[in-house]
């Protein structure tokens, strides 16, 4: 719900000051004062959602015609925060309940996601119909591959 007024309240700033090309300073408060808030809202506790937020935030207010160098110092501010965030939170781990330690192995496990090497689950698999006294697999994940690949 927040994501569509935020969305909404984007599309009205930007309507409403179509003409008059902000300056950046004045954008700061009127505009990317409540898309921080929110944003902020959103990040300790679900942090894909609120990169989706900040990624159609920046992609509407590209739309609406600002200045890119504004968007890049928008882009700079964000991982600025975010990296003080995230600093913030792992020095003081028992003052912020965060879910930080998720995001780094969830990156982690991000190429390797069940700790066991992809070659050998294919090994695994090239050998069950040996196993099985055939030389065919009777079909992925029926009762007797289960056991011998991992999940």
């Amino acid at each position: 719900m927040a994501t569509l007024v935020l969305l909404m309240y984007v599309a009205y700033y930007l309507d409403k000051n179509r003409d008059i090309q902000p300056r950046f300073r004045q954008s700061l408060t009127t505009l990317w004062l409540p898309v921080g808030i929110v944003i902020a809202l959103i990040l300790p506790t679900n942090l894909s959602t609120a990169v989706i937020v900040f990624t159609m935030v920046i992609l509407v207010v590209f739309l609406g015609d600002i200045q890119i160098k504004y968007l890049f110092w928008i882009l700079g501010i964000g991982v600025l925060i975010f990296g003080l965030f995230v600093l913030i939170a792992k020095a003081f781990p028992e003052a912020m309940p965060n879910r930080i330690d998720t995001w780094i192995s969830r990156i982690e496990n991000f190429r390797e996601p069940t700790g066991v090497p992809r070659g050998i689950i294919k090994s695994n698999v090239q050998k069950l119909p040996l196993l099985q006294g055939s030389y065919r697999i009777r079909g992925w994940k029926k009762r007797y591959e289960k056991l011998f690949t991992s999940k």
